[in-house]
């Protein structure tokens, strides 16, 4: 075992925020002389997409082959808690089989309009239903080995204009509806770590509020990355 506190003591304030940051669009930049390695991480809500390593900068790359999965909004449907297992685990030991360690997913945005584009990769309306799925999903991938984030924590249910969105909800909207899947999924399935959401509450992104992480840490007991 590593000691990461002694780690975190010895990286230089340029070295921390180099892990902020990407080596390309899925790889985390590595710390050599620390022995901190590139971290490849991938899509999953429906299955693993590790896309090529081809060149250029468009984040739209040919993928490597790998099992899709019905979407989320069918496999909720189903309201089969052991088969959503069975697809975390699965998608976890094909992760492990492309060196793939962390997969970004599953995502637990609440189905708010029809309008929405990625309502297909978000597995339900309704956030506890949404919570126990995610739960299984969660439990089955990190079992077999990979690391999850949930994602877009939170508020974050629309693709138009998805990075700029100013949305304004109160706390209580916010607790029942937003943040309940996550709840679940933190406390039931052991989720780590999330994904921000790309939008804003009210005027400040919705990755630095200081809310979320007291909410995510303090209450649900997440112990990983934001």
């Amino acid at each position: 075992e590593r000691n990461y506190e002694k780690i975190l003591a010895e990286l230089t304030l340029e070295e921390k925020a180099s892990l902020c940051s990407g080596l390309t669009n899925w790889l985390t930049k590595p710390v050599e002389r620390l022995g901190i390695p590139s971290v490849w991480m991938s899509d999953g809500p429906n299955g693993l997409r590790k896309e090529k390593q081809t060149g250029g900068t468009n984040i739209m790359q040919e993928a490597e082959t790998a099992t899709c999965f019905p979407t989320a909004v069918t496999t909720a449907s189903s309201w089969d808690k052991e088969l959503l297992y069975e697809i975390g685990a699965t998608i976890a030991d094909e992760a492990k089989a492309m060196k793939v360690t962390t997969v970004l997913g599953p995502g637990i945005n609440i189905k708010r309009s029809p309008l929405c584009g990625r309502n297909f990769e978000y597995y339900s309306e309704d956030p506890v239903l949404m919570g126990k799925i995610a739960a299984e999903t969660t439990r089955g991938m990190a079992e077999h080995g990979a690391y999850v984030y949930l994602k877009h924590c939170f508020l974050n249910d629309q693709e138009t204009f998805r990075c700029g969105g100013w949305t304004w909800a109160n706390e209580q909207t916010i607790r029942e509806i937003y943040l309940k899947s996550f709840q679940i999924a933190i406390e039931d399935g052991g989720a780590q770590c999330v994904m921000g959401g790309l939008n804003s509450l009210g005027m400040k992104w919705t990755g630095v509020q200081g809310f979320m992480n007291t909410v995510l840490r303090g209450e649900f007991g997440m112990t990983g990355h934001v």
